[in-house]
């Protein structure tokens, strides 16, 4: 609880005094421009609760080494004169890798690596493929936690485009129960936070002036995303009861 407290204050800390910075930021320089540099590599530290708590799912070195490759290639861009290209895609190759592998394969439960090779290989390639990946993620996400709230027509749509999308991976039908009514809260406090980081992507690209600041931001709700994905997979699970067959009753077993 200590860590998700403080997890949350340092979010909404940081979002405050940094659309302050924002707000006067024509009339801070050039504080606002070194602040603006600083703030998207510092934002790195919101991965710091993901790495603590992912003790049992196994995805603390893959989520160290993500930051990893994120920081030294912003580093590159904002002070260097290297070229940053080849960091760039790698960036983007890992941090798909990470996302599609929390939401699809842990999450989800949608074990079919096709779609986690094509969808990093997509970030990685193209500059457009980053936002693709995490749109074809979060609707195949999306799906599959919401199935069994469909009606039986609907599903059959839903089940044939899933397996499209997902290369011919299996729905898993009871995802929706696996998850206790406190875990599926979080499951869409994720979601919500993954469209604010990526709502956050595109104001950077139109607002001018607002692209170092956007980008912080962005990381800042990526990360605290993924913490809160990482805290349902360490908890407990909450497997769908099974009714034992009539025979088995009736031998009082």
């Amino acid at each position: 609880m200590r860590l998700e407290a403080a997890t949350w204050v340092g979010l909404a800390a940081f979002v405050l005094f940094h659309a302050v910075i924002f707000a006067v930021r024509e009339d801070a320089e050039p504080f606002s421009t070194d602040y603006s540099r600083v703030a998207v590599l510092a934002t790195h530290i919101f991965a710091a609760p993901a790495i603590i708590r992912a003790a049992k799912s196994g995805l603390r070195g893959q989520i160290f080494s993500a930051t990893v490759v994120s920081f030294v290639y912003h580093f590159l861009r904002l002070y260097t004169d290297v070229k940053y290209t080849s960091w760039q895609q790698l960036d983007h190759g890992v941090a798909t890798g990470l996302i599609v592998t929390v939401f699809l394969k842990y999450m989800a439960h949608l074990h079919s690596t096709g779609i986690i090779v094509l969808l990093t290989a997509l970030a990685a390639s193209f500059s457009f493929g980053n936002v693709l990946s995490s749109a074809l993620t979060a609707t195949v996400f999306v799906g599959l936690i919401a199935f069994p709230c469909l009606d039986v027509a609907t599903q059959r749509v839903l089940r044939i485009v899933l397996r499209c999308v997902s290369l011919g991976g299996k729905v898993p039908t009871a995802l929706y129960k696996s998850y206790s009514k406190n875990q599926r809260r979080k499951l869409f406090l994720a979601f919500g936070l993954q469209l604010l980081s990526t709502a956050t992507f595109f104001i950077g690209d139109y607002v001018e002036g607002a692209d170092l600041y956007a980008h912080a931001l962005w990381h800042a709700f990526a990360y605290t995303s993924l913490f809160v994905l990482v805290t349902v997979l360490e908890e407990p699970s909450h497997p769908e009861n099974v009714r034992k067959p009539r025979e088995l009753y009736l031998l009082g077993i």
